[in-house]
């Protein structure tokens, strides 16, 4: 994991984080399990959607929850590994 850092002014610094995607892929992975659950396509049975036809259809779904699930990990071990402290909550 890559951390850049960039100050904006006094009060307010940009983290940049780059993940390598062999590091994300098993959570990615996961959450595609799961959304898999959620869906009844006709012809399939929940949970045996192939990962193409996923990924056709609902991508942006899919990523939108694995962000929501795994944001919150890579930004607390990016403020840890570079002893900052936020006064509020990031963007």
């Amino acid at each position: 994991m890559k951390i850049k850092l960039k100050k904006t002014n006094e009060y307010t610094i940009e983290l940049k984080i780059d993940i390598p995607w062999d590091t994300i892929e098993p959570q990615f992975n996961k959450t595609l399990k799961k959304f898999s659950k959620k869906i009844k396509m006709p012809g399939f049975r929940s949970g045996k959607i192939p990962r193409d036809r996923l990924l056709n259809q609902f991508q942006a779904n899919i990523e939108a929850e694995f962000m929501e699930q795994n944001f919150q990990k890579y930004y607390l071990d990016a403020l840890q590994k570079e002893q900052l402290v936020p006064v509020n909550k990031a963007e």
